[in-house]
């Protein structure tokens, strides 16, 4: 059989030459790779028995039998730009923040095991190679290149196969060495550190994709991770976003990418998207750089009612509708009409289709930008099981609270919709809001808890300069707001649709170094008990208040109005919740939901007075809680009298977190 030339971005190309050069914009924060650079049809043994190639597995007799699945063995291969870093942080590199990346994703999957070493192919001088059906390798026209990369790194030698190039259909010949691979793994992820374009966005930690596939079912079997030099931080505030960055970044590797659609498995190893006679889906969208894949996969839904402050409009949505992705989405808002999970519709190239939809599934992590508390959720092991490569361990799922359980009128509809049904009903608007952080001129910032209760937030409803497109103009009017002036008011996160939000916040103080947020576990985000005698720490959590706390001192009075919430001790003892303050010598019982504390202290000669709300026991000490009892009249400190001693002036740093606050959210 002769020997057909193709190119490697276009498939079958007869004998003509034709060549597809792809724009890939450098200066995304995610850009995919080029099709160009993606090697298909590596050729791999699978410990299993025989197959029918591209089918399922079937032994001696023709009949179907069960595969073998087995962890997910990651191989890290570090790039001497590694060494380019301080040692501090190339200790940090090598021995927590990817091994912990690496091992939370070994231990979530299972895949079909490689029976030999990894030996990843060589690139080809041109775009062109040479096909012959029922090969498991290709050849390259004219030659190879002397130097393979995947993505920022260079490939060793140790890790290639020989080359083997063509002169013409007839004259084909192996040259070079075969090198011995990588034994014990099913993927090879090359870790690089290099400050390239990339990397020149502010908010670019790290970035990754795949590089080459796998002959038998098209597994990504090899990927590149770059970690931005300027970016990298031992920092404990930066510990959880970096790790989850990088976790995240990995996963598009592994499989969470537009370019990797078409090539998705159904659970018998058989194609979900057509495939032409070499074995490469149908149709190569040359625009975009990928191949197109089935409408089993990924389809487009027009929601034809779309509420917006403007009135209705038709709003196109992406959904992934693969069915374990169904069948989680469909479980996690509790709506058995949703067609399936939806996927980013804003961003650009590596954003858009390569996410899940942020107004959907807010702290998600692979939603296409990090806000808070980030979770990999049995969504997203869903989404891995659909590829068809990967059998996931759901038990290492993590709980995601945004939207669960709130319907099919919060998972199909606008959150403009939501919000606006909600305030006619008089009901919370959770887990959105409409709390107007600044007006652009100053700050009405006011403090909620998460719905974790494990931190701060602020509600992210700010003015933009310019008119918000019309799909995304979420309400009829605001508070204090002029008629004209709604169209411009939305969440801060362009990602999530506009929508608004509880989002915890951070900040720098004037030395740039000191770096705080508003976590209530990290102790070092304490202000040593200044303004609401907050205390922060492992033992600490958000509690709210039924109104602001006051300073009082000689008939003056300053009410601290930003503040509606705070972090605190507590803890659980003998079956009751208790909750403590800054400096206070006992701690404060509740007895009951909905119960207040009251605090009262005297805090650099003011009267410092303010109220805590009780929270269910259940929410902050599970199982541990007694039966209720009868609540006291009062619980809190004894009166005190206002002081009227010399003045303290008000606390500056109080006016600098505000101001702060206002910089770095809006």
């Amino acid at each position: 059989m002769r020997y057909v030339l193709c190119s490697e971005s276009h498939g079958v190309l007869a004998f003509y030459r034709t060549s597809l050069r792809l724009h890939s914009d450098f200066l995304s924060i995610l850009t995919n790779p080029r099709i160009e650079d993606i090697l298909l049809e590596v050729p791999i043994e699978h410990e299993h028995p025989h197959r029918h190639r591209r089918g399922i597995i079937v032994n001696k007799s023709n009949k179907p039998v069960a595969e073998k699945f087995a962890p997910l063995r990651i191989h890290l291969h570090y790039d001497k730009s590694i060494q380019n870093l301080t040692t501090e942080l190339q200790i940090f590199v090598n021995t927590t923040l990817l091994p912990e990346a690496v091992g939370y994703w070994e231990n979530a999957l299972r895949v079909r095991p490689m029976k030999g070493p990894i030996r990843l192919r060589r690139k080809c001088m041109s775009s062109f190679y040479y096909y012959k059906q029922g090969m498991r390798n290709v050849a390259c026209d004219k030659a190879c290149r002397e130097l393979t990369t995947c993505g920022e790194a260079d490939i060793p030698a140790d890790h290639l196969l020989d080359c083997l190039a063509c002169n013409n259909t007839d004259d084909c010949q192996t040259t070079g060495n075969m090198g011995v691979g990588v034994n014990d793994s099913d993927f090879i992820l090359y870790v690089t550190a290099h400050n390239s374009k990339r990397c020149e966005g502010p908010d670019t930690l790290s970035y990754a994709a795949h590089c080459q596939q796998e002959v038998d079912f098209d597994r990504p079997i090899a990927g590149n991770v770059n970690l931005c030099p300027s970016a990298l931080s031992v920092h404990n505030h930066d510990y959880e976003i970096l790790t989850s960055t990088v976790k995240h970044e990995i996963l598009h590797a592994l499989g969470f990418s537009v370019g990797l659609y078409a090539f998705f498995r159904d659970k018998e190893g058989k194609p979900r998207t057509k495939r032409n006679r070499y074995g490469r889906p149908t149709s190569l969208n040359k625009q975009k750089g990928y191949y197109d894949w089935d409408s089993n996969t990924i389809t487009t839904v027009l929601r034809e009612d779309w509420w917006t402050g403007d009135g209705k409009v038709v709003h196109p949505i992406h959904m992934m509708v693969t069915p374990k992705v169904r069948e989680e989405a469909r479980r996690h808002f509790g709506c058995d009409k949703l067609e399936g999970a939806e996927l980013e519709n804003q961003g650009g190239e590596g954003t858009y289709l390569t996410h899940w939809e942020k107004r959907a599934y807010e702290n998600e992590a692979m939603t296409g930008t990090h806000t808070q508390n980030p979770v990999y959720s049995r969504l997203t092991l869903a989404f891995l099981e659909d590829t068809g490569w990967y059998q996931p361990n759901y038990e290492v799922a993590e709980d995601l609270n945004w939207g669960k359980q709130l319907g099919c009128d919060f998972a199909m509809k606008s959150c403009g919709e939501w919000i606006h049904e909600k305030k006619i009903l008089g009901q919370d608007t959770f887990p959105y809001c409409s709390d107007i952080k600044h007006d652009g001129t100053k700050s009405m910032a006011i403090t909620r808890c998460t719905a974790q209760r494990d931190s701060l937030a602020l509600c992210n409803l700010v003015p933009f300069k310019k008119e918000l497109p019309q799909q995304y103009r979420n309400f009829i009017s605001l508070p204090g707001v002029n008629p004209v002036g709604a169209k411009y008011y939305g969440g801060s996160v362009e990602m999530a649709d506009y929508c608004p939000f509880l989002q915890e916040f951070e900040w720098k103080l004037i030395d740039r170094k000191t770096h705080k947020d508003s976590r209530c576990e990290l102790e070092g985000n304490g202000k040593e008990g200044e303004d609401i005698l907050e205390v922060y720490g492992q033992n600490s959590r958000c509690f709210e208040f039924p109104k602001p706390w006051t300073e009082r001192k000689c008939g003056r009075i300053r009410v601290l109005s930003h503040y509606m919430a705070g972090c605190y001790e507590y803890q659980c003892t003998n079956g009751t919740l208790y909750v403590g303050s800054y400096n206070a010598t006992d701690m404060y019982p509740c007895y009951a939901p909905n119960q207040k504390i009251h605090v009262k202290k005297i805090v650099d000669g003011w009267l410092r007075e303010g109220s805590i709300i009780c929270p269910k026991c259940e929410d902050y000490c599970g199982e541990n809680c007694g039966p209720p009892i009868t609540i006291p009249d009062y619980i809190g400190d004894p009166e005190i009298d206002e002081p009227c001693g010399s003045f303290v002036p008000f606390s500056i740093f109080m006016i600098f977190l505000y101001f702060t606050i206002f910089l770095y959210m809006s």
